[in-house]
Formats: C-alpha cells, structure tokens, sequence
C-alpha cells in the first residue's frame, strides 16, 4: 500500500512545524508559476511582435501587454489575501493545527493554502475565516491614477 502522507521540506518549517517564512516561500511559488505561465512560443511571438513596425502587430503587443499586467495583477491580489490570512490567523494566536482542528481538514492542507500551493474553494476560504471570528467581504479596488 503505498504510504498517502505529503513531503514538506524540512528546511522551511519551524519547531511547531509553522511555515517560517510564508511570504518568502510565496513569492517563489507565483514567480516559478510565472515563469510557467509565460510559455516559450509565446516569449518568440512576443518578441517578433516587439521588434516589427507594423501598427497591427503593434496593437497585438498592446493587447498582450494588458493581458501579462492583468495576469500579474491577480497574482498580487491572491498574494495579497493569503499574507493578510497568515497575518490574521497569527495575530490570533493560532497554529495550522489548529485551524485545521475547527475546520476538520489535515494541518499540510492550511499549509499548501498559506504557500499558495492549491487554491481553496470559496467555502474553505469561509471556513477559515469564520474559525478565527472574521468574514470575507468585497470592497472596491483602489486605482493609481
């Protein structure tokens, strides 16, 4: 029977087995998701596209230059709410553990939330939010003008 239990690795784990440093271990999983994303042929055409005058092929670059600033713009905003989540649940005086004890799910599941490893769905994001006594509402995006 093979055995089901998820490898973390050591080194990012403290002595309550608390990821140490979330945001560092964010920021290099939506980098190597960038990276990812931004597949080769689409690197090639851009820089064709880059490189040529015509004026459609111009409006091409724009679009997908609209397209990459969106594309990073919702990977801020989901990092955004996952540092604010770590943030609150810390605040709070809480452990993975214990999250996962309210909410009936495995510690290593809040762990991969808090790394950005799997996204939740809505109701485990509830979930979560409603053990450590907080909601989630919608609010307007502030624009840069």
């Amino acid at each position: 029977m093979k055995n089901n239990k998820i490898k973390i690795p050591k080194k990012i784990l403290d002595k309550e087995e608390n990821f140490i440093s979330t945001e560092e271990a964010y920021k290099d999983v939506i980098t190597a998701e960038w990276d990812e994303m931004v597949v080769k042929e689409e690197k090639t055409n851009y820089k064709k596209v880059k490189n040529n005058k015509n004026k459609k092929d111009k409006s091409k670059l724009q679009k997908v230059d609209e397209y990459i600033l969106n594309e990073k713009t919702i990977m801020e905003l989901e990092y955004d709410f996952i540092t604010s989540l770590v943030d609150t649940r810390k605040k709070e005086k809480l452990t993975q553990q214990e999250i996962a004890d309210k909410i009936n799910i495995f510690r290593e599941g809040i762990a991969r939330i808090e790394t950005n490893k799997v996204s939740p769905q809505l109701g485990t994001i509830i979930k979560i939010l409603y053990s450590m006594g907080y909601k989630l509402d919608i609010v307007p995006i502030k624009k840069n003008k």
